[in-house]
């Protein structure tokens, strides 16, 4: 039972992390598409809060969880923007 919990956790999550926030609620609450409208095209929180001002912005950045993905560094696991540590940058081993 406990495992199938997990297994509907993770599928649950994984749902959650696909669903496009930012564009859903611009789309929702000002009928314009957020790439097309914003600033540099990014569909991220940034333009969201400039389309529909500070409170869907920060319910759209609090949902996509843009303050996770600015803490680490994709591409390597030493570099992060607090410590600015490139310690495995282009380590392969």
């Amino acid at each position: 039972m406990q495992t199938v919990i997990w297994i509907l956790l993770i599928a649950g999550g994984f749902c959650l992390g696909s669903i496009y926030f930012s564009g859903l609620i611009v789309a929702w609450r000002t009928g314009k598409d957020v790439c097309k409208a914003g600033s540099d095209g990014n569909p991220g929180a940034a333009n969201a809060f400039l389309l529909c001002g500070p409170k869907w912005g920060i319910v759209c950045f609090l949902l996509a969880q843009d303050y996770k993905r600015s803490q680490k560094c994709p591409f390597s696991k030493g570099v992060t923007i607090k410590s600015l540590t490139f310690r495995s940058y282009f380590q392969f081993a």
